[in-house]
């Protein structure tokens, strides 16, 4: 799965790691679920609140609601949704 028309994220080694976590974790690798996992795996160390997210994401030509993201993040984080 490949974001080369979002130009967001173009490190193939990252969203293969990131979509297979999320399979490990039981969870379908939707785009958005990939995004925001490459988000969390890329290396830096900071705290990512729902906006600086969506901020993130738009600053590098996707677009993700404020909705996605934090159901996104409760399926990351094992909740239910």
């Amino acid at each position: 799965m490949h974001f080369a028309s979002m130009q967001v994220y173009n490190d193939s080694k990252l969203e293969e790691s990131a979509t297979a976590k999320l399979r490990q974790a039981g969870l379908r690798p939707t785009r958005q679920r990939v995004q925001l996992a490459c988000l969390l795996l890329d290396g830096r160390n900071r705290h990512l609140s729902a906006e600086s997210v969506q901020r993130e994401v738009s600053a590098q030509g996707g677009q993700m609601a404020l909705a996605t993201i934090y159901n996104c993040r409760i399926n990351l984080s094992g909740g239910a949704c």
